[in-house]
Formats: structure tokens, C-alpha cells, sequence
């Protein structure tokens, strides 16, 4: 195999690659967080299926419910329906 055909062979396997990254989970729509808050269970969902760490978030300082974690939030929240993802 002579050079330029490494390269061709090389540059076609980038671009499957890139093409199979781009099928996966993408970024989430928004803020988890901001997402819980607005009832918005698809970005959830966008949060769980791109393996954000639900388990590290919390609500910041100066914010009501200051240092309450997502779960708790979606609790405060009453939204049952969140609450029982797939955390």
C-alpha cells in the first residue's frame, strides 16, 4: 500500500468515525437544573442518557433550596413523573 492510499484509507476511516460520535447522545438542551425547574423531561432525559452525574449537581448558593441536589429538585418540584426516571 503506497502512501496516498494509506492517507485516503486513513481520512475515510476519520470521517466514519466521526459520522458514528455524531449518532450517539448529543449535548443536553440545557442546564440540568434549569431543565428539572421548567418540567422539562426531555432535557432530562438528554441529561441521563449523556451520563451526566446527577449525583454532583446542586442547586448553588443564593438560590432557594441552596445545596439540594437534582433529585430534590425535581421532589420540591413536584414532578412525579421526573422523579421516577432512570436516575
Amino acid at each position: 500500500m503506497n502512501l496516498v492510499s494509506l492517507l485516503k484509507l486513513m481520512v475515510a476511516a476519520s470521517l466514519v468515525a466521526s459520522v458514528l460520535v455524531g449518532c450517539g447522545p448529543g449535548e443536553p438542551d440545557m442546564p440540568l437544573l434549569d431543565a428539572i425547574d421548567q418540567h422539562n423531561i426531555e432535557a432530562v432525559q438528554q441529561h441521563i442518557d449523556a451520563g451526566t452525574d446527577i449525583n454532583t449537581t446542586f442547586i448553588p448558593a443564593g438560590i432557594a433550596f441552596e445545596g439540594a441536589s437534582a433529585i430534590h429538585l425535581a421532589i420540591l418540584k413536584h414532578n412525579a413523573q421526573m422523579v421516577h426516571l432512570r436516575w
